[in-house]
C-alpha cells in the first residue's frame, strides 16, 4: 500500500512540473511587462504606458512567428528602436541609450 501511495505521489509530482513547464506567456503580458519597465524608467505618463504596451505586444507577435527568418528579425529589431527614439524626446532617448542593457531587451 505504501508502494502504491509513493508510485501515485511521484506520478503526481512529475504531471504537476510538466504542466508548469508548458505554460507560456503570452505577448501581451510580455510587451506590457517591458512597457511598464521603460516608463518606471523614463518616468512616462500612463498613456505612454499604454502605447509602448500595445508597440512591444506586436513586437513580440512578429518574433514568436516560426516563419520569420534572422534577417527579417534584425529588421524587426531596428523598427523597434526607430519607434522608441520617435515617441521620446531627445533626453529621454539618451538615457536609454545609456541603460543598453534594456535597450536591448526592448528591441530584441
Amino acid at each position: 500500500m505504501k508502494k502504491i501511495l509513493a508510485i501515485f505521489t511521484f506520478m503526481l509530482a512529475f504531471s504537476l512540473s510538466a504542466q508548469a513547464q508548458d505554460k507560456k506567456v503570452s505577448p501581451e503580458s510580455k510587451g506590457r511587462q517591458e512597457a511598464v519597465e521603460l516608463v518606471d524608467y523614463l518616468k512616462l505618463n500612463s498613456s505612454d504606458l499604454e502605447n509602448f504596451s500595445k508597440l512591444f505586444q506586436y513586437k513580440h507577435e512578429m518574433m514568436a512567428d516560426p516563419n520569420l527568418s534572422a534577417e527579417r528579425k534584425k529588421e524587426v529589431s531596428v523598427i523597434m528602436e526607430r519607434k522608441i527614439e520617435g515617441t521620446l524626446e531627445p533626453a529621454q532617448m539618451e538615457k536609454l541609450r545609456a541603460n543598453k542593457a534594456l535597450l536591448e531587451k526592448l528591441t530584441h
